[in-house]
């Protein structure tokens, strides 16, 4: 991910600069400690700004955190959704979304942590702002496409449930077995994916299929 302030010189740079730092700041303090141990003072100490410095872009803790999130949220919906178009078959794009996303958060399990679990206590935005990017992976999945001949039909407000249930599934566990352990997640997230629109006949196969190995590690 990217935190580096891209702004010029200047008032404008200077506060777009500025918000990238707290930005970096509150990603770095969450993903430690977690939101509920978080705290501004922890925030503006990491960032090296002061406390009005803080209050010149976010109300409050929760307020920062939102900003937090979506950034990891589009780097980690950017990287599912271009790994998703880029799979041969509609069931590739499914075990390739799964497996980038597990990857970039074997690299980052702080971005994981934010992303599935602090989002949860983090207030109402956060949760909103959780189930509307939940809502754009299912309109991913269900979009109509003549370049995919095993694409099945859509689900509608089915699919959103479905998103949302996998990422309950991933805060889970998270939170039992820390990020580390995600990558034996993934052929139990592509099986449940796949049996929700074809089948559990074929969502079967996926648990040999999606299983996740070390030159799944080294792939981008």
């Amino acid at each position: 991910m990217n935190t580096t302030p891209s702004g010029v010189g200047g008032p404008a740079g200077d506060s777009r600069a500025e918000r990238e730092q707290l930005v970096a700041a509150l990603i770095a303090v969450i993903g430690a400690v977690g939101f509920r141990h978080a705290t501004v003072e922890a925030v503006v100490d990491r960032a090296g700004l002061d406390q009005a410095a803080f209050a010149r872009h976010f109300d409050d803790l929760e307020t920062g955190f939102v900003a937090a999130w979506e950034r990891v949220n589009e780097c980690f919906t950017v990287t599912m959704i271009r790994a998703f178009a880029g799979g041969s078959t509609w069931r590739e794009g499914v075990r390739a979304a799964a497996r980038a996303a597990i990857r970039l958060a074997e690299r980052h399990p702080t971005y994981a942590r934010i992303l599935f679990v602090d989002v949860l206590e983090a207030g109402e935005e956060a949760r909103t702002r959780c189930m509307e990017s939940a809502r754009l992976l299912a309109q991913v999945l269900d979009m109509p496409s003549d370049g995919l001949q095993d694409r099945p039909p859509g689900l509608g407000p089915a699919a959103e449930a479905l998103i949302g249930g996998i990422y309950t599934t991933v805060a889970l566990f998270i939170r039992r077995r820390g990020p580390g352990a995600l990558p034996e997640l993934v052929p139990e997230l592509a099986c449940t994916v796949v049996t929700t629109y074809l089948g559990a006949e074929v969502g079967v196969e996926e648990l040999e299929l999606a299983r996740f190995s070390p030159d799944d590690r080294r792939a981008d």
